[in-house]
């Protein structure tokens, strides 16, 4: 194996948002090296099956074709933004397939090499282990104290590292595991951290980050002393504890939502979900960029990964703007499409009458980023609740507008729809995720004629 799974997936996920041709990719690929490779049950699969094929090949200075099947596609796909995931993929297997060509030469006795051993220093791996107590405690420190996108690049061009093919988009935690995960690769961890540790903004956690950089990572710190203890008990206002089932009923409802390819002036990604056998409920935005509505919407059922991680097979289902005109209303946000074919997905249920109350909990199943299908379960408070919207701290993501919101019974309760910040220009408030009411949903429908 050449690369690490997780970035044979990350290819895969840019290869599938390019609309890589498969034979195209194959194409400077020896036809007995292709028969070889197994058949996917779809389209989408197939690439990464492609993918992990090339990927597990012995690979030698005559025949390398991942290299190949990279070089192709960044020739297929011009200046797009997945260019940069295929260019960095390509040469970390140019580095790999370099060392096992080249091995170091074995040290003499004598040497001062023989007796360094490698360094096992986390900040000194080729991939950033997030699992390691340590690296992940430094990790928490890095996005809980630095938030800003814009201080993020500048703290990175400062250490002099291209911030080019990482992911910085203003979500602290996801900003920090692509530049951790990037920075890894390019053998600069150390030298990020040191940038940081060094920088006079951020003088209040420069011990904190030299221990980090030590000969040892910091010790794990340890629990303090009990004053008493017991079996169990809850531990706050809130019960927290679900009966199991609640797992196996999200997984139900999850069938219904759908990710959306949308074509107009350009692509966009959103979510949506299921309504009645024949229609897709989304977001007005989602369909309509400055009043004109899209030209083309897809929609695409089960993409989500297995159990193994591995994509299923995912339908995908051309959809009809015929009725958008009629069956929509830009002042709640909300727009249906009709499916080319009927699904056997069920509908999920507008009910005018379910709703929450603050400090209750809500679930969102999306598609962030384009990406496959995910849930928000934790840190999901409702904060606000009127006749029009609910406000929650639920994680979204550009893509996820169109979700359907779940309350604890998975009930639709919102359609969610944007981010909000509460508060005046003088004096900022929370930023929160928003939903528009689903009663406000349901009786748009029925007043423009739509039969559930």
């Amino acid at each position: 194996m050449i690369l690490p799974n997780s970035t044979i997936l990350e290819v895969y996920h840019a290869a599938i948002r390019a609309r890589v041709d498969r034979n195209a990719a194959l194409s400077g690929i020896d036809r007995s090296t292709v028969a070889r490779i197994a058949l996917a049950p779809s389209p989408g699969s197939q690439i990464l099956t492609d993918l992990q094929h090339l990927n597990d090949m012995e690979a030698t200075t005559r025949e390398a074709p991942l290299v190949t099947w990279l070089e192709t596609v960044i020739a297929l796909v011009g200046p797009i933004r997945q260019r940069a995931i295929f260019e960095e993929a390509l040469a970390a297997v140019r580095t790999s397939l370099a060392d096992s060509t080249n091995p170091p030469s074995t040290p003499s006795a004598s040497s001062p090499m023989a007796t360094e051993p490698k360094s096992t220093h986390y900040l000194d791996q080729p991939t950033f282990p997030f699992h390691v107590p340590e690296a992940d405690t430094l990790y928490k420190i890095l996005y809980t104290t630095i938030w800003d996108p814009a201080e993020i690049r500048r703290l990175l061009a400062k250490a002099n590292i291209d911030a080019g093919n990482m992911t910085i988009r203003g979500n602290p935690q996801l900003d920090w595991h692509s530049v951790l995960e990037k920075t890894a690769l390019k053998g600069k961890s150390r030298l990020l951290v040191n940038t940081i540790a060094n920088d006079s903004n951020y003088e209040g956690i420069h011990p904190i980050l030299l221990e980090h950089l030590g000969n040892e990572p910091p010790a794990v710190r340890q629990a303090p002393p009990l004053k008493r203890k017991g079996n169990e008990r809850r531990t706050g206002h809130d019960d927290t504890l679900l009966d199991i089932v609640f797992l196996e009923q999200g997984l139900i409802k999850a069938r219904s939502v759908v990710h959306l390819e949308v074509y107009g002036s350009e692509r966009i990604y959103g979510t949506g979900f299921v309504i009645s056998p024949n229609h897709i409920l989304t977001n007005h935005h989602v369909l309509f960029d400055n009043n004109k509505l899209a030209t083309e919407v897809i929609a695409m059922f089960d993409y989500q990964m297995d159990a193994n991680y591995q994509p299923r097979h995912t339908a995908r289902i051309s959809c009809s703007t015929d009725c958008t005109i009629r069956l929509s209303d830009p002042t709640h946000d909300w727009a249906v499409v009709e499916l080319s074919e009927p699904t056997t997905a069920s509908p999920l249920a507008l009910d005018h009458k379910k709703t929450v109350r603050e400090r209750n909990r809500v679930y969102i199943i999306q598609h962030p980023f384009g990406l496959p299908k995910k849930i928000a379960l934790a840190h999901n408070e409702v904060c606000f609740v009127d006749d029009n919207v609910i406000r929650y701290l639920s994680d979204t993501e550009q893509g996820s507008s169109g979700s359907p919101v779940f309350n604890e019974r998975w009930e639709v309760v919102a359609l969610h729809h944007s981010w909000v910040q509460t508060g005046s220009d003088s004096k900022p408030g929370d930023i929160l995720n928003e939903g528009i009411a689903i009663a406000r949903v349901s009786e748009g429908l029925m007043k423009k004629g739509f039969a559930f």
